[in-house]
């Protein structure tokens, strides 16, 4: 498997939608993400890990960022998501998971989570594979 990108909303550190693209190029072939303590990379390995697992969100804290509660209106559902494209003998697919946070006061209040696998057929279409 080979990852393509990842795609988080409101995960963690991370505020509104950001993308992040992995290399793809044969003889370029490792990405790197650096940055100062804090900044999001094991935020970054726990998102991989809680996409395609749903692992990984235990006793770390909430998934929801901290912004978007503050900025959420009282019984308003905020969405956390990651989305991931991947290839897998040479068939490329997307998983996504998405949990949904009611905020209660000052707290976010964690409902229901969905998880999606899809392929892309030849035709370049987005196929959804029932029951991944």
């Amino acid at each position: 498997m080979k990852l393509r990108y990842i795609r988080l909303i409101n995960f963690k550190q991370f505020y509104g939608e950001q993308i992040a693209d992995f290399s793809t190029e044969p003889d370029l072939n490792v990405t790197v993400f650096h940055g100062l303590n804090g900044t999001g990379k094991t935020s970054l390995f726990m998102a991989i890990n809680w996409c395609l697992y749903g692992i990984g969100d235990e006793g770390t804290g909430e998934l929801l960022n901290k912004q978007t509660l503050e900025e959420a209106l009282e019984g308003s559902r905020s969405p956390v998501v990651v989305t991931i494209g991947f290839k897998h003998n040479k068939v490329e697919y997307i998983a996504e998971r998405v949990k949904y946070f009611t905020k209660t006061g000052e707290n976010a209040n964690p409902g229901e989570i969905e998880f999606s696998l899809s392929h892309i057929d030849r035709l370049g279409q987005q196929q959804m594979i029932s029951n991944p």
